[in-house]
């Protein structure tokens, strides 16, 4: 009986040595992974967060030089030269001035088509009542 609780005891201990031996071979070999979530220390988050940062001010910045850039669309048709001669500056004056001119008339159709449908509808509400109402 003694022979086998030695023998128990032994195998026990022996088991919580192995046991101790591998919780530290595991700790001392541990290699934490970032989460895919923590963008703070995930440095592929990061870097690609950083990108998507860097597009969004270029494209901002390039948006705000269109909207202040008024001439940006005509060069765009004429090839956008990066020097311009008499004839290109007359050509680009002359396409503004007619992009205006189509703009106001383009405008003042609309205009005058609300201004029809308006006189049309009050004229066609006082006709009606006055037709059913006696003077």
């Amino acid at each position: 009986k003694q022979w086998y609780q030695r023998r128990v005891r032994g195998t026990s201990e022996q088991e919580v040595r192995d046991v101790l031996e591998q919780r530290t071979h595991e700790e001392l070999t541990t290699e934490l992974s970032v989460s895919i979530y923590d963008t703070a220390r995930n440095d592929t988050a990061k870097k690609r967060r950083e990108e998507i940062e860097r597009k969004k001010r270029d494209d901002e910045a390039r948006r705000e030089e269109m909207e202040l850039d008024y001439l940006a669309p005509f060069l765009a048709r004429i090839g956008d030269p990066s020097t311009m001669n008499n004839d290109l500056a007359q050509q680009l004056k002359d396409d503004c001035l007619e992009d205006l001119k189509q703009r106001l008339i383009d405008m003042a159709n609309l205009i005058q088509g609300d201004s029809k449908r308006r006189r049309s509808s009050c004229s066609g509400s006082r006709t009606g009542t006055s037709r059913t109402r006696p003077l």
